[in-house]
């Protein structure tokens, strides 16, 4: 009897143990589980995300879990995390190619963002020559191979890729780039090819006011005062905040006393 009442206390004691040894094996195993990277990263929880990815054993990873765990560290501003985990899973074959089109765009705005321009130029232009007739890429690669060369210093050489994404771009997306190519072709003092591509911004779009003012500085330069005029005036209207500043109160005064509209020139300066 003794003996019984003495076994029963560690009877329920090693009971107890194991019951949390299977717990804890439980937990850890869904902790290990991919699924768990994933659930993470899009409750936006990005360092949880990259934890349970590296508690995942290295057989049970996929190229899609390290894409994600490259997401997250980028989130978290860990580029070199982010670009050994986009080089782990592209050298995996796991991934179709257009999936492998947009992680290596991925590694060349990381390296851009770091201020690579030359390494972020060159994967940008070897993806451009990689990509699928359909690709939704195209634009913005082109786009990115521009920015790289500005960044460069080879402003000239940007305009090519410029174009070529603006001609590329679905329509709801090429003022962007009509205005990008506009304030570059300024830079180079071509000012007659600026305002033909800063002329198709239409004026609801978000780039219309700024495209406006840029038109009433070139308009100002080429001595074409009454075209210079509208443009402000109507800018004043359509777009305040673009032209309410000292270069138009400067620009509408000097413009005032060249067509010696003296009224409208002391209303001004009042």
């Amino acid at each position: 009897g003794n003996l019984e009442q003495k076994m029963k206390p560690n009877f329920l004691l090693n009971c107890l143990a194991l019951a949390a040894c299977w717990i804890t094996f439980q937990q850890q195993a869904l902790c290990q589980h991919p699924s768990q990277v994933e659930s993470e990263h899009s409750r936006e929880n990005y360092f949880a995300a990259l934890i349970n990815f590296e508690k995942i054993p290295k057989r049970k990873v996929s190229a899609e879990t390290r894409v994600t765990a490259a997401n997250s560290a980028w989130a978290l501003s860990l580029p070199a995390k982010a670009l050994a985990e986009f080089d782990q899973a592209i050298l995996s074959n796991e991934l179709d190619s257009e999936k492998s089109e947009i992680i290596k765009f991925q590694k060349a705005i990381i390296h851009y963002q770091e201020e690579r321009h030359d390494e972020a130029q060159m994967i940008s232009q070897k993806l451009s020559s990689e990509l699928s007739e359909h690709s939704n890429l195209h634009s913005k690669v082109q786009a990115l191979i521009a920015h790289c060369l500005i960044r460069m210093g080879s402003i000239a050489q940007a305009e090519e890729p410029l174009v070529a994404a603006f001609t590329s771009a679905p329509y709801q997306h090429r003022s962007e780039f009509a205005f990008q190519i506009g304030e570059l072709l300024v830079k180079l003092g071509r000012w007659e090819d600026a305002e033909s591509y800063l002329k198709t911004i239409d004026n609801s779009d978000d780039l219309a006011g700024q495209a406006a003012r840029i038109l009433a500085e070139i308009s100002l330069s080429n001595k074409s005062y009454d075209r210079a005029s509208n443009i402000i005036e109507q800018g004043l209207i359509s777009f305040p905040e673009n032209f309410k500043d000292a270069w138009s109160y400067y620009a509408r005064a000097s413009l005032a006393a060249n067509k010696k509209d003296y009224p409208k020139l002391e209303l001004i300066l009042q």
